[in-house]
């Protein structure tokens, strides 16, 4: 976790990427990406208060990102998955995807029943089991998180004809689910599972 301070952000500032929340002892937790690599915080990843982002925050830009419909995807043996480059990779245990070096980053923590470790190290709800399927989604879980496979426009997919979209929601947000961001666009997201 980065120590709260109020800096100067207004008239000077450095760019990270958030990439998700967490509540930690009642507070909301910021997960920011840093670009100094995985030398700084926790493998290039740290926790920012919801106050220290509130008092430093200068700006903020939202993207939806989707894959290059010119980027053929490879069809991916059993055990793996194409990445956004197309590519396939091996699927780890959490469900995510191995890095190009073919890396995962499992990390094993002992957590007490009914959670697991989050991604740095921090036990969180884990989520249900299993897989099931529905009207335009399948979903496979294990305890650390679920891999959505969704048809277009299941859960904001916004996919070609034809075409699907893959979205990881590691545990606590195990839900895929659907929100508007401040363009009034309709966008995926992840959600804890009720």
């Amino acid at each position: 976790m980065v120590k709260d301070y109020s800096g100067s952000a207004q008239v000077m500032g450095h760019a990270v990427l958030l990439v998700g929340y967490r509540t930690i002892n009642g507070g909301t937790y910021y997960i920011v990406r840093n670009s100094y690599g995985p030398n700084w915080g926790d493998n290039g990843y740290a926790y920012l208060s919801e106050k220290t982002l509130q008092d430093n925050l200068r700006i903020a830009v939202v993207l939806a990102v989707r894959r290059n419909s010119k980027v053929m995807v490879a069809t991916c043996a059993a055990g793996e998955a194409a990445g956004l480059d197309g590519t396939c990779r091996t699927r780890c245990t959490d469900g995510s995807l191995a890095s190009s070096t073919g890396q995962c980053s499992d990390v094993p923590v002992a957590c007490p029943a009914g959670q697991t470790a989050d991604g740095s190290n921090v036990c969180v709800a884990a989520c249900n089991v299993g897989s099931s399927s529905g009207t335009g989604y399948t979903v496979e879980c294990t305890d650390r998180g679920c891999t959505w496979t969704l048809s277009d426009g299941a859960f904001g997919c916004t996919a070609a004809a034809g075409q699907t979209c893959a979205r990881f929601c590691p545990a606590p947000t195990c839900q895929a689910a659907v929100s508007k961001n401040e363009f009034g666009q309709v966008v995926g997201t992840c959600q804890p599972r009720m």
